[in-house]
């Protein structure tokens, strides 16, 4: 009579235990996919009005992009994880158009020549250490504070072009404010090669206001709807629990050996002996849908 019973938990424990294997070397699901990636690209250059360039996508836990000489752009996969809502690739992608389109790798390379020009007649001038030291110092403060600079274009390009292409601005503001929270933070300082994250923001966030007075900037540090209920439907660790089995003790017995696949004798078990666990360790959504069906049978149930 208990041999069919033992084999069905065997069974059923040997397939649970292959899913949380499978899930365990799974690597961490995105939360923008590589396919939203590449279409929001492919849209950005679009509205940009400029070429397309390769987009390549990097494994890499560290949240960042970056354009590879003006050449190529570069999204990490940490990046991709970190970021909640689409308008935010859009607004780093935008961000990362703006440096191409705008030559910023070019200028780059053109103010370093220059500099590095001025700074041998200089130190041939001078003929001392103390020159040398003076010129490099000097050199290197211009490059920063041009790259400062091209940060701040980059990001009014991006703001920009979401207005042009009626995309929520506010993504790359939002953005931003996930990586200063996640540890991106930087500090003030004028040897820094990107503008402090908090002038910054200001700065992104009275350009969007100029070109929408009613903007509304989301709450980064409380998760929307949407993000609360993937994070339900995805929990693990629920139990349901009968808590009455009620008239239609036929159908709830049926609904009971259907979710948990219990023999006859362990299913009446459970609905004749109530307040009885019917299931553990459901998702959110298993859960809900268990729930329901019970209900709709008239029990009573319950959640833990």
């Amino acid at each position: 009579m208990h041999q069919p019973t033992t084999k069905k938990i065997s069974s059923a424990f040997t397939a649970l235990t292959v899913l949380a294997l499978l899930v365990l070397a799974s690597p961490a699901r995105a939360n923008i996919s590589e396919d939203q990636v590449r279409s929001a690209w492919h849209e950005v250059t679009r509205i940009a009005e400029m070429t397309e360039l390769p987009l390549d996508i990097k494994d890499d836990k560290v949240p960042n992009a970056w354009v590879t000489a003006g050449q190529s752009v570069t999204v990490t996969t940490g990046l991709m994880k970190l970021l909640v809502r689409e308008e935010e690739m859009f607004g780093v992608l935008m961000h990362e158009a703006g440096h191409a389109k705008l030559g910023h790798y070019e200028g780059r390379v053109k103010n370093s020549t220059g500099i590095g020009i001025a700074a041998l007649l200089l130190s041939r001038a001078l003929d001392s250490s103390l020159g040398d030291i003076a010129v490099n110092l000097g050199a290197n403060l211009a490059t920063a504070g041009y790259s400062r600079e091209q940060e701040v274009e980059a990001d009014d390009f991006a703001v920009d072009l979401a207005f042009k292409g009626e995309i929520a601005p506010t993504g790359l503001y939002t953005a931003l404010e996930r990586l200063a929270n996640a540890g991106g933070a930087t500090q003030p300082s004028g040897f820094n090669s990107h503008p402090p994250d908090e002038r910054r923001l200001q700065h992104i966030k009275a350009r969007i206001l100029k070109g929408d007075p009613n903007a509304i900037f989301p709450d980064v540090t409380t998760p929307s709807p949407e993000e609360t209920a993937a994070a339900e439907e995805t929990q693990l660790g629920l139990n349901v629990i009968l808590v009455e089995t009620g008239a239609n003790g036929p159908a709830v017995l049926n609904i009971v050996r259907e979710a948990t696949g219990m023999s006859l004798k362990d299913a009446l078990a459970v609905v004749d002996h109530t307040p009885k666990l019917v299931k553990e360790c459901a998702t959110a959504k298993e859960a809900q849908e268990l729930q329901k069906k019970l209900e709709e049978a008239g029990a009573k149930t319950e959640r833990r």
